[in-house]
């Protein structure tokens, strides 16, 4: 769910610099920034999920890991 907030945030941010860009006196400049803010946006959001990917991926390694000790100490 919060994935998604991000995303439509990411979604609003890049528009609204857009819109920006297209109503802005020298549209040169305006559409550079834009793409800057895009491109800042859109990195810091793709290196959340991949730093959220990551976590999910070492916690489930752990479990397997304990899971595996467990079974171990049964026998």
């Amino acid at each position: 769910m919060r994935t998604f907030i991000f995303f439509v945030l990411a979604v609003f941010i890049t528009t609204g610099a857009f819109w920006g860009a297209l109503f802005s006196k020298n549209l040169l400049t305006g559409y550079i920034t834009a793409f800057v803010v895009a491109g800042i946006v859109w990195s810091l959001f793709a290196a959340w999920v991949r730093h959220r990917n990551r976590k999910t991926e070492l916690r489930e390694s752990q479990e397997r890991l304990f899971r595996h000790h467990m079974q171990m100490q049964r026998r």
